[in-house]
Parts: structure tokens; C-alpha cells; sequence
């Protein structure tokens, strides 16, 4: 009796696990049975002060699991918020500010406490359903960034062969030069008009068609300077 009363106490000071209580609680109803036959009079005070402490165990128990089943629906409908919130970021316009958004929701999911356990596996698979979307539109997006990549350093490469070409052979009068000047430039506005290829692919590729265009312009600087000491020599002559 007095190890039931303790019990009752402990467990509701929150001391000990549901388990703990139920397994010590039993043990003790199995002791209870053990004991041998008393008086009539005897056994029925004894028998009434017994299932009396059984009840405040049982008591104890049964406000536990309400507790326990609100703080359950409690977390529930936390969960329940987090997986709209992941939904709706399946939507959104800006990749960054979805990835952003997603990898902050899985924390507070962490955060977010347990649910009962048939609720458990089903509110999980919605949030991860909507996490894997968020991050397949993270996937598709590198994926054509990539294609676009390749795509553009396959048209700045064009234009450095064309840039090539066109420079091999310079011009032998000014009007030849002014004309191969605006051909240069249009190639210019055709390379600022095309998107970055891939970090490591820009630096060389921009250095490369700078290279040739600076050559050409030094060459044209070159031909004019001739041109006006050739011009200043005639006029003294």
C-alpha cells in the first residue's frame, strides 16, 4: 500500500515514464496478489484503500495521455502549417528564395515536436513530398543553366573563329580598315548580346576575342600613324 501510494506521488510530480509507472504498477498489483488470505473486515478496508491508490496511478496515467494527445494535435497542426508553407514554395518565382525558404521550414520542422504515431509517416511524406519538388526545380534550373552555358560558349567560340578570320588578312587602305572596323564591332554587339558560358570558360573565352580585337586595333593605330607621317612628308615635300 505505501509503495502504491509512493508511486501515485512520484508519477505525478512527473518523475518516471508512462512505462516506468505502468510496469512498477503492475509489479506491485502482482505482489498484491500474492499476499495471502485476511480477515473479512480486514480485506475489505485494505481492498477499498487499494484500488483507491490503483486509481490515482491510473488517474495519473489517464491525464498524461491528454496531455499528451494535445500536445500531439498541437504539433499536428504546426506540422500542418510548415507543409502549406513547403507547398506553396513549389510556386515560387525565384529558385533562390524557394531553396532559401525550404531549407528554413526543414528546420523549424525539426523543431516542431512529435505526433501521434499514425499520424506520424503521413504528415512526413507530405512535407518530404514538397521538399523533393521545391529541390527538383532547384535540379531542372542547373540543368538548363548548364545546356545555356554550353550554348553561349558555343557562340562566343563562333565569334572568335569569325574575329580570327576576318583579322587574318588586314586591309591595305583606310576604307578597307574603316570597313573591317564596323564588322569588329558588330561582332562585339553580337558577343555582349549573348549570356555567360560556365565561370571557368569565361575569363578564357573573353580573353581570347579581346586578344584578337586589341591586335587588330594596334595594327589599325599602326596603318594610320604611317599614313600621317607619309601625308605630313608629301606636304614638305
Amino acid at each position: 500500500m505505501e509503495k502504491l501510494k509512493t508511486l501515485a506521488e512520484t508519477a505525478n510530480q512527473g518523475n518516471m515514464t508512462i512505462k516506468a509507472v505502468f510496469d512498477q504498477l503492475h509489479e506491485l498489483q502482482e505482489q498484491w496478489r500474492g499476499v495471502g488470505m485476511l480477515a473479512a473486515s480486514d480485506n475489505r478496508v485494505l481492498g477499498d484503500a487499494y484500488r483507491y491508490a490503483c486509481d490515482k496511478v491510473y488517474e495519473y496515467i489517464q491525464i498524461d495521455k491528454e496531455l499528451r494527445e494535445l500536445n500531439y494535435k498541437k504539433n499536428l497542426e504546426i506540422k500542418k502549417e510548415l507543409c502549406d508553407k513547403a507547398e506553396r514554395l513549389i510556386t515560387e518565382p525565384s529558385i533562390k528564395a524557394a531553396i532559401d525558404g525550404i531549407k528554413q521550414l526543414q528546420e523549424e520542422w525539426k523543431e516542431s515536436g512529435t505526433v501521434s504515431r499514425e499520424m506520424n509517416e503521413v504528415i512526413w511524406e507530405r512535407f518530404k513530398k514538397a521538399a523533393d519538388q521545391v529541390y527538383e526545380r532547384l535540379k531542372e534550373y542547373v540543368e538548363t543553366l548548364k545546356s545555356k552555358h554550353e550554348e553561349n560558349k558555343t557562340g562566343k567560340l563562333n565569334l572568335i573563329q569569325q574575329l580570327e578570320s576576318l583579322t587574318a588578312t588586314l586591309p591595305e587602305n583606310n576604307a578597307g580598315w574603316q570597313k573591317m572596323t564596323e564588322e569588329i564591332e558588330a561582332l562585339l554587339t553580337a558577343w555582349k548580346q549573348l549570356g555567360f558560358a560556365a565561370k571557368k570558360d569565361n575569363e578564357e573565352l573573353w580573353n581570347s576575342f579581346k586578344g584578337l580585337r586589341d591586335r587588330f586595333f594596334k595594327a589599325k593605330e599602326a596603318h594610320f600613324e604611317q599614313s600621317r607621317k607619309a601625308q605630313q612628308e608629301n606636304y614638305r615635300i
